[in-house]
């Protein structure tokens, strides 16, 4: 495995040298090697994060070889919220066994979704339902939040609430 080096000034500190370069593997994307001084995470162009390039799928389901009732997703361009959303509305289905999911590294926008379920719903119609519910859940919270947000509005502009 080759690698490249990211910076290579130095800095001075009192009387002694400290080189700074940081090294990284090929399998870090071009877009992430930026010039020295630079924070990483900030060198990333923010619609990377979600904008899919041409051909590439949202997501892709493979399913486990040994048990009919596990499969893997990958989802492409989303990260940590909707994996830990997703797992906490496929936990919430009697049918799941197993859900989890991980982040292979954080300047990556892909994480991977292990589920198991006891075979009254096949994993992917297990995360259809899960992904229902968890927009349901979403909008009702959208709408209570509206509904709290209106009653703190017509409690400010009776006086009875805020400013002091």
């Amino acid at each position: 495995m080759s690698s490249r080096s990211l910076g290579g000034g130095s800095s001075t500190r009192g009387s002694a040298n400290y080189s700074t370069s940081v090294r990284l593997d090929d399998n870090v994307p071009a877009n992430v090697i930026v010039r020295a001084g630079k924070n990483l995470r900030e060198a990333i162009d923010p619609t990377e994060e979600f904008l899919l390039p041409a051909g590439e799928k949202r997501v892709v389901m493979k399913c486990d070889k040994n048990d009919p009732t596990t499969a893997i997703f990958t989802f492409n361009r989303d990260g940590q919220t909707l994996g830990g959303l997703l797992v906490s509305a496929l936990l919430a289905l009697p049918c799941v066994t197993f859900a989890a999911y991980k982040v292979s590294h954080p300047l990556f926008f892909v994480f991977e979704l292990r589920l198991t379920t006891d075979g009254a719903m096949s994993p992917k119609e297990a995360l259809l339902e899960a992904s229902k519910n968890m927009v349901e859940d979403l909008v009702m919270l959208g709408r209570r939040f509206t509904h709290e947000w209106e009653l703190l509005k017509q409690a400010e502009m009776a006086g009875g609430v805020g400013n002091g």
